[in-house]
């Protein structure tokens, strides 16, 4: 009677201490983000014979390589060696003034002696990708909850549909200057439509609006 007593004592702390153990789940209940990396992409820029100038045909692969690549990550050039130091410098010039047409103002330059780099400019740019949360995911069980934690899928899907459609990467990240807006100015548009206060629009036929002093009937 005693042993079975015992062991009835053991089975029910047995019981007790599974209860009481957390479920055999790793914890994936962190919301389902976005990640940002930059990515450094390479371009060759070639020089024919002894010309200091682009070229129609390079100027256009050079901008087809930059497209609409964020200028926020700066970009780097690698001169290659020319007849001239004069030369080397004009190639220089030339490219930098095509980076900052595209907005890359920061540009970090270094001159290489590589024959293989004759009459070449390497343009090195970093640009911002997103890296998605893996969908769907079902890692956690469903068959309990005792946590009450959300499902390891809970939100995968609206945090991929996000990265894969945002137009810039880096807004990811950080948020944009308001610029020139003005916020008080805006406000005010909306409270005169609201309480139907409308501004009219000028009379583009009015003389007096055009600020040359002279009236409708002169000539």
């Amino acid at each position: 009677m005693r042993g079975l007593l015992l062991a009835f004592v053991c089975l029910l702390g047995t019981v007790l201490a599974a209860c009481d153990q957390a479920p055999e789940y790793a914890a994936i209940d962190s919301p389902k983000e976005n990640r940002i990396r930059l990515v450094r992409h390479e371009h060759v820029v070639r020089f024919p014979g002894n010309a200091a100038a682009l070229d129609a045909h390079e100027a256009a692969r050079l901008a087809q390589f930059l497209g609409r690549r964020a200028s926020d990550g700066g970009a780097t050039i690698a001169v290659g060696p020319g007849t001239s130091g004069a030369l080397v410098s004009s190639r220089e010039r030339a490219v930098r003034d095509a980076l900052a047409a595209r907005g890359y103002r920061a540009v970090d330059v270094f001159h290489v002696s590589s024959a293989d780099a004759l009459n070449q400019v390497i343009v090195s740019v970093a640009s911002a990708v997103v890296v998605t949360p893996r969908c769907p995911d079902y890692s956690k069980p469903t068959e309990y909850n005792y946590t009450n934690t959300p499902h390891s899928n809970f939100g995968c899907a609206s945090a991929h549909n996000l990265g894969v459609m945002v137009a810039d990467p880096a807004d990811l990240a950080r948020g944009r200057d308001e610029g020139t807006l003005d916020g008080t100015q805006s406000v005010l548009g909306v409270q005169r439509y609201r309480t139907g206060k409308v501004t009219p629009l000028k009379d583009p036929g009015d003389s007096s609006s055009s600020g040359n002093g002279s009236s409708s009937g002169s000539k």
